[in-house]
């Protein structure tokens, strides 16, 4: 119950904060990107391919592409993160011999 909790949270933060964004700083780009981030991030690509698909059959032409391009930058941020958990918390090792 948790998890899909926290993927609405997640989806709902990222549809609110992208499209405050897009509108105020990008202006001028497509009004249909802050779905596209989410759907990319927290989806994967096959989300984002289903998503980038129908915006493309709607007549944005660059819409898998730029849903695409989301779901990488999702995928290498998830990477990112692990291995710096990874390394931030691996246990370090102490040598208490006496020399």
């Amino acid at each position: 119950m948790l998890n899909g909790a926290a993927e609405i949270l997640q989806y709902g933060v990222a549809l609110v904060l992208g499209g405050i964004l897009i509108a105020t700083v990008f202006q001028g780009v497509n009004e249909w990107i802050p779905i596209l981030m989410p759907g990319g991030f927290v989806g994967g690509h096959g989300t984002a391919a289903a998503i980038g698909s129908v915006f493309e059959k709607g007549g944005w032409a660059e819409g898998l592409s730029v849903a695409q391009t989301f779901a990488t930058f999702g995928l290498l941020g998830g990477y990112s993160k692990r291995h710096y958990l990874h390394q931030l918390l691996r246990p370090q090792r102490v040598d208490n011999r006496d020399t």
